[in-house]
């Protein structure tokens, strides 16, 4: 009988530590047994905690972009994500290639049928277009504001959010509102002219143009004449002369070379905000310069 309840006292104590010495001859003191397993237990600093469970959704987004003179109500989008756990269970004897195995399923699959309605906004510059993002996360439904012309506060019932305009906002400008033109000959150097399609709607407002002359080189890096930056008052056109800048050239133009300027632009005034919008390359063209002209390059 002694032996059968000391199999059950050190059943219940801690393996990481010996149990406490027991002499069966003399018989079990259960009450000092017990007592000094408890010290031993506390002792014990062994931390076994449960495997934690893993959880992950997939995440669902829809895009609603409102043009300037398009409808101010969306098309219905339905929107899904599905929830998914790590199951784990052991599998066949450690010792020979057995132990745990884990994988995912899915769990739930949520599902919303989503759609905007703008209210009270202000009329759009031809340019510009409102963006909204709307995330379904699990159960989890959610409205981003990607770019605005407006303040807008939304009131949401299930997956429609009504949107009403606030204080009207400036918008970045139109990155594709000016076009550059490839180099022309002029003088001792060469000119680009520049056509703003939408001078009229910045009247009284001025345009920054930052632009660097560049050679093109096959195959190599293209070398910097000379960079510069102009502001003009807004207009239909804009011309960048290179002749005021032609002495401080990082080299002298060559007859026969290819040449573009690398450029962008800002807008300064209320119509839009004064982002930079870098444009890139414009067009190349060959510098022929007239007869009178080479003749001064010597």
């Amino acid at each position: 009988m002694t032996k059968f309840l000391m199999a059950a006292v050190l059943a219940s104590v801690s393996t990481a530590q010996a149990a406490p010495s027991v002499n069966f001859d003399k018989g079990l003191d259960a009450k000092a047994f017990l007592s000094q397993a408890k010290k031993e237990a506390k002792a014990d600093k062994t931390d076994l905690k449960g495997a934690g469970l893993k959880y992950r959704t997939e995440r669902d987004c829809a895009r609603f972009t409102f043009s300037p003179d398009g409808p101010t109500t969306s098309e219905a989008v339905w929107l899904r994500s599905t929830e998914y756990y790590e199951e784990c269970y052991n599998t066949g004897d450690p010792r020979n290639g057995g132990g745990r195995y884990c994988h995912e399923v899915p769990r739930y699959t949520h599902r919303e049928r989503v759609q905007l309605e703008l209210r009270n906004r202000q009329k759009l510059f031809p340019w510009e277009k409102e963006t909204f993002e709307v995330c379904l996360d699990g159960s989890w439904l959610n409205l981003y504001s990607i770019r605005t012309a407006h303040e807008y506060k939304a009131n949401r019932s299930g997956g429609d959010y009504v949107l009403n305009a606030g204080a009207r906002k400036a918008m970045d400008p139109d990155s594709n509102g000016i076009e550059a033109s490839a180099p022309a000959a002029q003088d001792k150097a060469v000119a680009v002219a520049f056509k703003d399609r939408w001078a009229s709607y910045y009247a009284g407002e001025k345009v920054k143009i930052k632009a660097s002359l560049k050679r093109e080189v096959e195959g190599w890096f293209d070398p910097t004449l000379k960079e510069v930056e102009v502001v003009f008052d807004a207009a239909e056109t804009y011309t960048l002369d290179f002749n005021a800048y032609a002495k401080d050239f990082s080299e002298a133009l060559k007859p026969g070379k290819k040449y573009y300027v690398e450029w962008g632009f800002s807008r300064h005034g209320k119509v839009s905000k004064d982002t930079y919008m870098k444009v890139g390359d414009g067009p190349t063209a060959v510098y022929q310069p007239t007869l009178m002209e080479v003749a001064s390059l010597y």
